[in-house]
């Protein structure tokens, strides 16, 4: 999906935040993309991603699921999805790295 150069310039933004561990501006800047981008699965994933890091897996598996609604052929959603499942059974996070 190609984005808009605002979106772009939010991504790198993400990005940085997202290996510095400030999951609160992580998820505060991907839904800016959204507001962008409302079919972005892309965004939602990494929503949900930042939420499961901070342990909230109520709000990472509502977001891998939106992630999944928009795009029911997005891999990474349902691993993300999984994780958080698994997150919630043992209170174990399961780590993961962001790729471009």
């Amino acid at each position: 999906m190609q984005g808009s150069p605002l979106s772009s310039d939010i991504y790198r933004s993400v990005k940085l935040f997202y290996e510095r561990g400030q999951w609160d501006e992580v998820v505060r800047n991907l839904q800016e993309v959204v507001k962008l981008e409302p079919q972005d699965a892309k965004a939602y994933y990494y929503i949900g991603e930042a939420y499961r890091f901070k342990g909230d897996y109520s709000s990472a598996i509502a977001a891998y699921q939106l992630a999944l609604g928009l795009d029911p052929n997005f891999g990474p959603g349902y691993v993300g999805l999984a994780r958080a499942r698994l997150g919630i059974r043992r209170g174990i996070p399961v780590l993961h790295v962001m790729k471009e």
